[in-house]
């Protein structure tokens, strides 16, 4: 990978998205001086999140932007796969259901996942997330493996 990862947190209303949107727009804006747009990825977990960087991502200081890269979690490791060529397999939703059920297993009794108003339960969408990451990450294993990348 080439370039700096940044992992932004913070209290939400903050401002970590209308600072994080400005300097986005600051690199999207000297890719294209340079003649080098489609290198800058904004990278968020829903497509709701996603609609709506990419609603407030133009201002007066970017008034046009071609192919923003603004993707999804799911997209952008889709992304991934796909530029690393064939020989990749997607986990079938069993295989998926053993490796969340041995994690889930694996965790210490006492630990609590989720709680909400006093009562613990598994936050779908949260696993739905999880779930995908999880398959995402282990065709990229799955992928390593066969080419012999340690």
């Amino acid at each position: 990978m080439k370039g700096p990862v940044e992992v932004w947190c913070g209290a939400a209303g903050s401002g970590k998205t209308s600072h994080l949107l400005a300097l986005f727009r600051d690199e999207l804006r000297r890719l294209q001086t340079a003649g080098s747009p489609g290198q800058a990825v904004w990278i968020t977990p829903t497509a709701r999140s996603r609609r709506a960087i990419r609603h407030d991502l133009l201002d007066p200081s970017l008034d046009v932007c071609f192919a923003p890269n603004v993707l999804t979690f799911d997209q952008f490791a889709e992304r991934l796969l796909q530029s690393t060529g064939p020989g990749i397999t997607p986990l079938s939703r069993v295989a998926q259901r053993i490796i969340v059920r041995t994690i889930i297993d694996s965790i210490p009794s006492g630990v609590t996942l989720c709680s909400a108003r006093g009562t613990n339960h598994t936050a779908v969408a949260e696993w739905r997330i999880a779930g995908k990451i999880l398959q995402h990450a282990a065709r990229v294993v799955i992928h390593e493996a066969a080419i012999g990348v340690e």
